[in-house]
């Protein structure tokens, strides 16, 4: 199994960015996208007082998506454009988990991946959970933050790689999702990243 193929069910739909500059820094507090009809529904649905705001947060990644996949074909190389392809995020099982559904292409053949993200109240964290039809690998990951600022930091023990992963929405509106390798050094090194460009109606 390649480097590629050993890597990328990780990070396709999930990953984590490698800034040349200062991070952004994370806001003290994420507001409350009361405006959005979309929370309103889930709030309405489930009764306002049951969802915690740490749920509500993940909002702003609902929605349909264009995806443009790079990588690293090469260890120490540059990041190379690996595929692209469309991803669903939606709300599920009662408003509780945020469904990630992606396909896409790699060389001409089709792929798809499913992930789930929620907040464990009792951890006091989000977790997220991956599948793809490239590994058997089952990923399970937790962490904080959030979609705006710095963005959401997941870690977990993945084979092959850091099993960290970041995802924000940029400043125009899309979304970015990026992940690290260790390196021989034991250095988070980026090795994907994932560009949402939203393309509802």
């Amino acid at each position: 199994m390649t480097f590629l193929t050993r890597s990328l069910p990780l990070f396709v739909a999930a990953g984590l960015a490698a800034c040349t500059s200062a991070p952004e820094r994370a806001s003290e507090s994420f507001p409350r996208p009361e405006a959005d009809p979309s929370v309103a529904d889930l709030e309405q649905a489930l009764g306002a007082d049951e969802l915690p705001p740490e749920l509500l947060r993940l909002q702003p990644f609902v929605g349909s998506w264009d995806v443009a996949i790079d990588g690293l074909l090469v260890p120490g190389g540059a990041l190379e454009r690996l595929g692209s392809g469309k991803a669903e995020i939606d709300w599920r099982l009662g408003g509780r988990f945020l469904r990630w559904a992606l396909t896409f292409e790699l060389d001409g053949t089709p792929h798809e991946s499913v992930g789930f993200l929620s907040w464990d109240a009792e951890a006091r964290a989000y977790q997220s959970f991956w599948l793809s039809d490239l590994s058997g690998d089952m990923t399970l990951l937790r962490g904080l933050g959030g979609p705006l600022g710095s963005g959401l930091v997941l870690r977990g023990e993945a084979r092959g790689a850091s099993g960290m992963r970041r995802m924000r929405v940029e400043k125009a509106g899309g979304l970015l999702v990026e992940g690290f390798a260790k390196d021989g050094e034991g250095r988070d090194v980026l090795v994907r990243r994932t560009r949402y460009r939203r393309v509802d109606p």
